[in-house]
This record gives C-alpha cells, structure tokens and sequence, in this order.
C-alpha cells in the first residue's frame, strides 16, 4: 500500500543540502526519514519496519500509537486548562499495601475505548466515562510513562518480600528505598485466582514518578467526546498561545465505533448473513485504512517539523556558511590566477582558518596579485609560499595609503565573486527548502 502521490518525496527534494559545506552536514539529521510503507514491488512478503510504539490498527488490529488517559468531563476540562495530570492514588486500591500515586493510561486502539464503560457500568464515579485525551505512545514514553508489568501472587508476594528486606536493611539508602517504591508502583497482582481475574484487558501503562505529568497542547492526538460538547472543548485550546495545535486534534466518539465492530463480530459469530458480513467487514477494512493513513499523516507531520527546524538551523547558521563559502571563493580565485599548485604550501589551511579575518585575508590576495605583475616584469614569481607568508605577515598593511588605493580594484572583483559564488549557493540551498 503506497501513500497518496502529493506526499511522494522525491530524491530531489533533498538535493539542496548537498550545497552546505561539509562541516555543516554532519549536524542535519535525516534518519527519521525513511518510509515506513511497505515495497510491493517483490513477491515475497514484505517485511513490516514501522517502530513498535507507532503500529497501527492497520498494520496489526490489536495495536494503537496512542495513550488514552480516560476520565469524567469535568476531569477532562480541568485537565485541558492547567495542562496536565495529577498523580493520584487509584480509586478502589488498597492505600495502606498499595499507597502509591500515579496517571493511568491504556493502549487500546481506538475502537476498543467503550469496553471500559462496560465493564465499569457497577461504577458510579465511572459510568459515563465519554471523555478522554489520547496521546503519542512515543511522547508519553518520553514523558515516564511506561507498561504495568502484571505478577502473579508467587512472584508479587516475592516482590513485597524484597521491599521488605529492603526497607529493614541498614545497608539500604534512601535512594535504593526510593527505587523500590518506583519498581513496585509499576506492578499490579494478575489477581489470578479474582472471580474477573483482574485487570490484563486494561492494558495499563503508568506515570509513577512526581507529582504531575505536564503536556502541551500540540502532543494530544485525540479528544474523546460526544459530539454536542466538540466545540466547548476546542474552544479551551483555541483560547490559549498554542491555537495551532487544534488542527492536529482529531475528536472520537469511541462508543460509537466499538458498538459497530463488536456488533459486526457478535454477528459474525451467531449468524450466517454473508452479505451483511461482508458490509461491516468492509467498514471495519476502511476504519483500518483511515487509520493507517492517519498514522502517515502524522508522519508527514513530523516531516514538516523536522524540515523547519532544518531551514531555521541553517538560517541561524548564515554566517558561518557564508564565511565558509567565501573561503572557498577566495581559494578558487587564486587557484584561476596562479595555478592549482599555488593553494599548496599551507595557502588553504591559513585560508581555511575560521580566526584569521576574511578582509586581511583578501587584501593579501590582491597584494599579490600586484606582486605577481611586479615579479614577472623581474623574472621571479609569485608563488603558494609567498601567498602564505603575506597572509601570515599583512605584507598589504606595509604599504602606502596610494599603493593600497591602487590595490582596490582586484579587492571588488575578489569581493564581487565571492558575493555572486554565496547568493549562488545560498539559493540552491534554501530556495528548495522553504518551497516545500
């Protein structure tokens, strides 16, 4: 399956970095950029290379790039006007054997969300539970949040076991003690032997450590909502310094897809209507589809982002590029006027060192360039040795204000092509860029 045409990109899109001077290459980063879609060019089975915290349903069912933190609308509200989670002890645990703070997450994909109302529907603080905020996977790694790990009572009691032996040692630090909180805070009892059998279906991933998770708008990737309260919602975000953020925002109603597909798979199972089958099949083919093509458009996205901050790094770096341009300018100019030889000798190292000024350095040039008109007149020559020692010297600074005068015209022509070598270069590096 290949990506719509208008996000092709093409090697050519790439060419104007090749016109930055080397030293400046190393530092652009392009390794985010490799496709993510499978060839379909060769028979045998394509080999899926997208990073595990950005599969899809699309690319496998079960699987989901977001986070979704679900909670209350007035949660939800609070939330979004102070721009982040607070830790918490969870409601129902056992705060003497279990008093630790956290924010709950689950990886379920979209669809799946509405379980949760269903299996809490006993739940009074949880029976309407509409609302949500969904976030990168990736973002929220980066952030501390990580999966539960789920022990069965053997090896929990063994962990309780070892936070015990822990605490009582005097060899213990306070900083050791303080890991043990944070390991044991990630873990939860499978609660085996429960008459549910716990709490695996949830797929939790937690933030355990501090006191609160802070977020800007632009890492939420959905809003769960019904649909009358959208544009309360959106006016929250559109209200503060990050209204861009918005158009990166998609609203779910997530009780709405996950009736249609477990109703297609209630279906499935205890009827034998093939062409009603096939129908939903096919609206659940094209959820998938809208959500692998989702997936790429953050892709494109990210594309974006890094390309700008590409173009602002090298606009940051005008100067120096433009300093290593001239350089080279100015080793092309004497290369034309005494020969590919005379940039030997140390002439292209001296040049090429970023302290010693561009205007001394030109000046010495079109010293010698006098020189060379001089020296032939006497038999001798002009040479990369001599070149060097001006430069290193300021042979030019030794001269009369007249002979300096005279020397100002080859300074314009030196100056002229390095001007007309810079806008040349510049244009092929930025013109494509900020084009795109």
């Amino acid at each position: 399956m290949a990506l719509p045409s208008k996000f092709n990109l093409t090697l050519g899109f790439w060419k104007p970095i090749w016109a930055i001077p080397r030293k400046f290459k190393s530092k652009l980063l392009f390794s985010n950029f490799k496709s993510v879609v499978p060839s379909t060019m060769s028979n045998k089975i394509p080999k899926n290379r997208t990073r595990t915290f950005d599969l899809t349903p699309g690319e496998k069912p079960d699987m989901s790039p977001y986070l979704f933190h679900l909670t209350t609308k007035d949660s939800l509200i609070n939330i979004l006007e102070h721009q982040k989670l607070i830790l918490i002890i969870p409601r129902g645990a056992n705060k003497e054997k279990h008093p630790y703070k956290m924010v709950c997450f689950t990886e379920s994909p979209p669809f799946a969300l509405d379980f949760f109302r269903y299996r809490w529907s006993d739940r009074k603080d949880r029976i309407n539970l509409e609302y949500g905020l969904g976030f990168s996977k990736e973002t929220m790694v980066h952030k501390g949040v990580y999966p539960t790990v789920y022990l069965d009572e053997s090896l929990f009691s063994y962990v309780k076991d070892l936070k015990k032996r822990v605490d009582g040692s005097q060899k213990s630090t306070n900083e050791m003690k303080k890991e043990m909180e944070l390991l044991i805070a990630q873990i939860s009892p499978l609660f085996e032997n429960a008459d549910l059998r716990g709490y695996t279906w949830e797929r939790e991933w937690r933030c355990t450590r501090g006191d609160s998770l802070e977020f800007d708008y632009v890492d939420i990737r959905y809003i769960c909502c019904p649909r009358a309260e959208q544009e309360a919602i959106r006016k929250i975000i559109e209200d503060s310094n990050e209204v861009e953020a918005i158009q990166h925002i998609q609203f779910l109603e997530n009780w709405q897809e996950y009736d249609e597909i477990t109703t297609f798979l209630q279906r499935r199972q205890f009827t034998g209507d093939d062409e009603l089958e096939e129908l939903l099949a096919e609206k659940c083919r094209t959820n998938n589809l809208i959500n692998y093509y989702n997936s790429h458009y953050k892709k494109i996205d990210e594309l974006k982002t890094h390309l700008n901050q590409v173009v602002n790094y090298i606009n940051n770096k005008k100067e120096e590029i433009q300093d290593s341009i001239n350089r080279e300018a100015i080793l092309e100019y004497i290369a034309e006027n005494f020969g590919e030889e005379s940039i030997e000798g140390g002439v292209k190292s001296i040049i090429n060192d970023g302290s010693i000024d561009l205007g001394l350095i030109i000046a010495n040039v079109a010293y010698c360039v006098k020189q060379k008109v001089k020296k032939q007149v006497k038999g001798k020559k002009v040479d990369g040795e001599y070149i060097r020692r001006s430069i290193e010297e300021n042979y030019a600074d030794n001269q009369t204000q007249k002979e300096r005068n005279n020397d100002n015209k080859v300074i314009e022509d030196i100056e002229s092509g390095m001007n007309s070598s810079f806008n040349s270069k510049w244009e092929r590096i930025i013109d494509p860029l900020e084009q795109h």
